[in-house]
C-alpha cells in the first residue's frame, strides 16, 4: 500500500516471500539446536547403563557366595555319598561274616577293615573290640556298632574343608557322615535248625527203624519252623517219615525216607548238601557255663528240692516212680542224671549241668522248661565231657522247652519217645533218631536260646 492509500499486490507477495525465508530459517535454527543438544546431553530418565551398572555392583557379592556355596554343596555331597557307599559296603561285609562266624568280635573287626580297604586310611582302632570298634586317622573316622545277632551299624565320617564359601562362612571346615545297618534276613524256610550235629566230616545224623518186643516202629521227625542240620554228612536208614522244612548237611545226604511233612508246610524236605559248616552256634553262650566244680553232695530224699547249696553239687540225681517238683535254679551233676519208671518230674526255670551222662527210659514223664534269663537262659540240658550223652528211651514223655548242648558228646532219641515243645534245641557231637520226636523253635527268641544258623544267611542293608 503507498502513502496514497493505494494498495499494491506485487510488494506483499515479496514481503510475505521475505518473511517466509526468515522463519523458515529460524526453525531450522532451532530444529538443528535442538538436535545437537538432544545428542550432546542424553536425558537421564531414558538413560539405563548408570542404573545397571549400580545395581551389579551391588549383587555381585552376593552372586559370588551364591557360587562358592554351591560348589561347596556340591563338594561335600560327593564326598557323603562315597562315605554312603563305604558304609554300605563294611555293614554288608561285617554281618556277613557274623553270619559264618557267629562272632560279634570277628563281625565288626571285619567291617572295620572292609572301610580301610575302601579308601580310609589304616587309622588307631579303639572300642571294646566285642560290641563296638573305632577307627580313626586324621580326618578320617568310623565306628562299628554290634547289636544284635546278625546286626552291624556302621557310621562313616570326614572332616572336609571349604572350598569357596569359607570367604563368607565363619567356619572353614565342616564334618561330613554316612552310617548304614545291616541285618541277616531269615530265610522264609527259618534259619533255625532243630538239630545241629557237629562232628567233623564223618556220618553224624542218622535215623534207623527201632525194633522193639511190640513190633516195628518206623522212625518220625516233626521239626516244625526249624531245619535237620549236619556239620558232616546225614544218612537215612530204613525209610524212616520225615517231615521238616529244609535237610542241610555240609557233606552229603543219602539213604531214603517218606515225606511226611504238615499239611500246607512248604518247604518240605528241602535238600541242600555241600554247605559250609556251622560253628558250635552256643560256645559263647555256654561253653564257659559247663564245667562242674564244688563239693559233692547226695541228692535230697524228698520229691520236692531245689539246686545244690552254694560251693556244691550233686553226685547225681535219679528220678523214679514218684512225683517230683523241683526249684528254679541250675543243678550241677558230677555224674549222671537218670529218669526211669512211670515217674513224673516238673520243673520251670531249670537248667541240668553234668558230668556224666542223662537217661530218660520206661514211662517217664518229664515237664521241664529252661530259665528265661540269667547266665542259662534258654539252656535246659549241658554237659562238657566226651563221655556224656543224653538218651530217650522207651515209651517216655517229654515236654521240654530249651536247648540240649553236649558239644563233645551224642544225642539219641529211640523208641516212641516223644518231645513236643514250642522249644527244643539239640546241639552235639552227633545225633540219632530211632523213634518218634518232635521239635519247635517257635518259642526260643523268648526263653533266650542263640539262634542256630543252618543255612547261608542273607545279609541286607535296614537303614
Amino acid at each position: 500500500m503507498s502513502k496514497s492509500g493505494t494498495f499494491h499486490p506485487a510488494r506483499t507477495s515479496a514481503c510475505h516471500r521475505f518473511l517466509g525465508h526468515i522463519g523458515n530459517g529460524l526453525i531450522r535454527s532451532a530444529s538443528s539446536s535442538g538436535l545437537e543438544q538432544k545428542q550432546k546431553f542424553p536425558r537421564l530418565r531414558t538413560d539405563r547403563r548408570g542404573a545397571i551398572s549400580a545395581v551389579t555392583t551391588l549383587i555381585l557379592p552376593i552372586l559370588v557366595g551364591v557360587m562358592a556355596l554351591g560348589f561347596d554343596i556340591s563338594y561335600r555331597a560327593v564326598v557323603r555319598a562315597e562315605l554312603q557307599r563305604v558304609a554300605d559296603v563294611s555293614a554288608l561285609a561285617g554281618a556277613g561274616k557274623f553270619a559264618s562266624s557267629l562272632n560279634s568280635s570277628s563281625a565288626i573287626t571285619t567291617a572295620a577293615n572292609v572301610i580301610e580297604l575302601n579308601g580310609f586310611p589304616v587309622g588307631a582302632r579303639g572300642g571294646n573290640g566285642t560290641t563296638t570298634l573305632t577307627d580313626t586317622y586324621g580326618n578320617y573316622s568310623a565306628t562299628v556298632t554290634y547289636t544284635s545277632p546278625g546286626k552291624i551299624a556302621v557310621t562313616a565320617q570326614r572332616v572336609v574343608s571349604l572350598l569357596f564359601s569359607n570367604m563368607f562362612l565363619p567356619a572353614s571346615v565342616q564334618t561330613v557322615a554316612a552310617s548304614a545297618t545291616a541285618q541277616l534276613s531269615a530265610r522264609a524256610s527259618g534259619n533255625q535248625s532243630c538239630a545241629l550235629a557237629l562232628n567233623g566230616f564223618s556220618n553224624s545224623i542218622t535215623t534207623t527203624d527201632n525194633l522193639t518186643i511190640s513190633g516195628g516202629k518206623n522212625t518220625n521227625i516233626q521239626m516244625s519252623g526249624c531245619n535237620l542240620r549236619s556239620d558232616a554228612s546225614t544218612q537215612f536208614n530204613g525209610a524212616p517219615m520225615v517231615g521238616v522244612p529244609n535237610i542241610v548237611a555240609s557233606g552229603t545226604i543219602s539213604g531214603s525216607y517218606t515225606q511226611n511233612c504238615l499239611p500246607g508246610q512248604s518247604p518240605c524236605d528241602q535238600q541242600s548238601t555241600s554247605m559250609p559248616q556251622v560253628p558250635d552256634p552256643f560256645a559263647s553262650a555256654y561253653g564257659s557255663l559247663l564245667n562242674v566244680r564244688g563239693t559233692t553232695t547226695a541228692q535230697p530224699s524228698g520229691t520236692s528240692f531245689g539246686p545244690a547249696p552254694a560251693g556244691m553239687v550233686y553226685s547225681s540225681l535219679s528220678f523214679g516212680s514218684n512225683t517230683y517238683n523241683l526249684s528254679p535254679g541250675i543243678y550241677y551233676v558230677a555224674g549222671s542224671i537218670s529218669f526211669s519208671g512211670n515217674g513224673t518230674v516238673n520243673g520251670t526255670g531249670v537248667t541240668f549241668i553234668m558230668t556224666g551222662g542223662l537217661s530218660a527210659a520206661g514211662n517217664s514223664t518229664l515237664n521241664l522248661s529252661a530259665p528265661t534269663s540269667g547266665p542259662t537262659a534258654g539252656l535246659l540240658f549241658g554237659a562238657q565231657s566226651d563221655e556224656s550223652g543224653v538218651s530217650f528211651s522207651g515209651d517216655s514223655n517229654q515236654n521240654l522247652a530249651g536247648a540240649i548242648y553236649m558239644p563233645n558228646g551224642s544225642i539219641t532219641i529211640t523208641g516212641n519217645t516223644s518231645a513236643a515243645s514250642d522249644c527244643l534245641i539239640s546241639v552235639a557231637q552227633s545225633v540219632t533218631f530211632a523213634g518218634s520226636s518232635s521239635f519247635g523253635a517257635a518259642g526260643c527268641a523268648s526263653l533266650g536260646v542263640p539262634t542256630t544258623y543252618d543255612l547261608p544267611s542273607i545279609a541286607r542293608l535296614i537303614q
